[in-house]
């Protein structure tokens, strides 16, 4: 049996906008840590992301997120999560997740031992 502990989630010459539909067949995969859904159009995240409780990776970089808050309330449900890669650097963008986060250990390939 093989423990799928990585995915890489984008459609081939399409973007993913809306992850709903994914979510159900992800959290099955119980040992999920590292997920990369880099490069895609999605604007948020739903509620239900937070059922991914053994993710410690997650890749959100060339997205359109544009409700931080909104963002930083799903991924505040994920326990485990230490490595985040953003597309943010404003710096009160920054404290925001690094306050929400504090469990985070690396935040766009830079060590949060800045708290």
């Amino acid at each position: 049996m093989t423990l799928v502990t990585s995915i890489l989630l984008r459609k081939s010459n399409r973007r993913i906008d809306n992850l709903k539909p994914f979510v159900s067949v992800l959290s099955k995969f119980e040992n999920l840590v590292r997920l990369d859904l880099s490069n895609n159009e999605i604007s948020m995240l739903c509620p239900t992301f937070g059922s991914l409780q053994s993710l410690r990776s997650l890749n959100l970089m060339n997205n359109e997120f544009t409700d931080l808050r909104s963002l930083l309330s799903v991924l505040e449900t994920l326990p485990h999560l230490e490595v985040l890669e953003t597309n943010l650097s404003r710096k009160e963008e920054v404290a925001l997740v690094l306050s929400s986060l504090p469990q985070l250990k690396v935040l766009n390939g830079q060590g949060t031992f800045i708290h």
